[in-house]
């Protein structure tokens, strides 16, 4: 993995890209959004052009929790668990596909909430079709892609005392992808990990079997480094007040998903 940087400020993505060879995840990054890149991390220039609407940074409703916006951005510096998400697709898509994927959204939240050891979990989530951007985007509804090619993405966004980000997902999307890409944003980690293989920030491997609910700390990082240890590294300097002592945390009760079919 690589990352341009031309000022501190300036546009850098990362790209996870999930290429099948018999039978194998092979990972490859490249600069640019599209062609055969996927999970990208972009950020944009205080004041400049991007294709979000909305500043992402409203408040849920209620005790239902903070973090969806009226457009496409988090505000990672504002949203809060519980977390609560706008997730969307650009096409049609049938009522069984919404309460499948509605099924996964909850599977996220379960997979969320032992991730972090009971300190994050999400609140209401709202899915709807033939909608625009939303904080989460749901592309090729029964593929193992994203436009462009790889299977997930997270866009972000930073600057003096900001960071936002939305998620691009693909429709075979599981919890793993939406955790790995949900630490880019939330969590503000900007480097891949991809060989630390018991974490959710490594290669998806289609097909494999594979932790989808934990997050590599000092003691059992396979990559070490700048962006190895995600409790150490990114988590806990998120957010010092929370525990880190391998707890199970149990079941964090179900979330809410409210379907809209259009």
């Amino acid at each position: 993995m690589f990352e341009k940087v031309k000022a501190p400020t300036a546009g850098f993505r990362f790209f996870m890209v999930a290429l099948l060879s018999l039978g194998l995840g092979v990972l490859i990054s490249q600069s640019g959004c599209g062609g055969s890149g996927g999970g990208s991390s972009r950020t944009t220039a205080p004041g400049s052009t991007n294709t979000g609407t909305g500043t992402g940074t409203g408040t849920g409703t209620g005790s239902t929790g903070t973090g969806a916006s009226t457009g496409k951005w988090v505000d990672a510096r504002v949203a809060a668990s519980p977390f609560c998400f706008t997730w969307t697709t650009p096409v049609d898509a049938d009522q069984a596909w919404l309460e499948m994927t509605a099924q996964k959204i909850k599977d996220c939240n379960v997979n969320m909430y032992k991730a972090t050891e009971g300190q994050a979990r999400l609140g209401t989530q709202y899915l709807s079709d033939n909608a625009p951007d939303g904080n989460i985007t749901i592309e090729n509804l029964d593929a193992w892609s994203i436009a462009g090619g790889g299977i997930g993405c997270c866009d972000t966004q930073r600057g003096s005392g900001y960071w936002r980000y939305a998620i691009r997902l693909c429709g075979q999307f599981r919890p793993k992808l939406f955790l790995h890409e949900f630490c880019h944003g939330q969590f503000e980690k900007i480097g891949e990990e991809y060989s630390c293989s018991i974490c959710v920030m490594s290669t998806y491997k289609v097909g494999k079997t594979q932790d989808e609910s934990h997050y590599c700390d000092s003691g059992d990082c396979m990559v070490g480094g700048e962006w190895g240890d995600c409790w150490g590294q990114f988590i806990l300097k998120k957010y010092p007040s929370w525990h880190h002592d391998g707890r199970d945390p149990g079941s964090p009760g179900d979330c809410a998903v409210e379907v809209t079919n259009n």
